[in-house]
């Protein structure tokens, strides 16, 4: 299985590593490598995970983020990453509209 990760997603990644930078030194960096490594996992159980808004949720607990997804064929495309904490009717408008800023 191959993961593909959208540009929403990214946008999303780096939007969380500047918030955590401006925490803390390397907090940022921490959060990236932590982040793809979930998402890498996403090989290994991809489709076990609960649906939400029309895509699966992994969640990445460490830095209270959730890992949408959706699986095409033998691909995991990774849609957005958003914070767990997140009303929901905000989390299903980021899913629905990705365009959109948060």
């Amino acid at each position: 299985m191959n993961v593909s990760i959208l540009p929403s997603a990214i946008v999303d990644i780096v939007r969380v590593r500047c918030f955590y930078d401006n925490i803390e030194y390397g907090l940022g960096v921490r959060f990236q490598d932590y982040i793809f490594s979930e998402i890498d996992n996403l090989v290994n159980y991809a489709g076990t995970t609960e649906v939400h808004f029309g895509y699966y949720r992994a969640l990445a607990n460490r830095f209270h983020q959730n890992i949408y997804y959706k699986i095409d064929g033998d691909t995991v495309v990774v849609w957005r990453v958003l914070d767990q904490r997140f009303n929901p009717r905000r989390i299903e408008t980021a899913l629905t509209h990705p365009e959109e800023d948060l």
